[in-house]
């Protein structure tokens, strides 16, 4: 079970059930998936859309969430600036596009924001 205050691991999934009034994700998007168990089967949206999404909300933590991708996934900051676009809301892929520069930042060579 995850728990939000532990340390991710790199090899490890951390399930999470968002709500859609959190998180608004186009209405078609490609999922990958995690796993299947019986008539259960784990999915996730891309992890450029995921990220998009994670801007979206302007928390520090999802920045630096992104971020994590970003470094240590090898996340195109590309592929997050396309996976924006098809937000719902026009507000929050703004916020995105603004939130994008500080990821930007904190991958930088010998940056990190604290």
């Amino acid at each position: 079970m995850y728990d939000s205050g532990d340390e991710p691991t790199p090899d490890a999934v951390h399930v999470r059930i968002v709500r859609p009034s959190v998180v608004r994700l186009p209405g078609d998007f490609d999922v990958e998936v995690l796993g299947r168990y019986g008539n259960l089967t784990v999915v996730m949206p891309a992890a450029a859309l995921l990220s998009a999404a994670k801007l979206a909300s302007g928390d520090v933590r999802d920045i630096e969430d992104v971020a994590w991708w970003v470094k240590e996934r090898a996340l195109d900051l590309d592929e997050i600036r396309t996976a924006i676009s098809p937000l719902p809301n026009s507000i929050r892929r703004e916020t995105a596009i603004e939130n994008i520069v500080l990821v930007d930042l904190e991958v930088a060579p010998g940056r990190t924001l604290k």
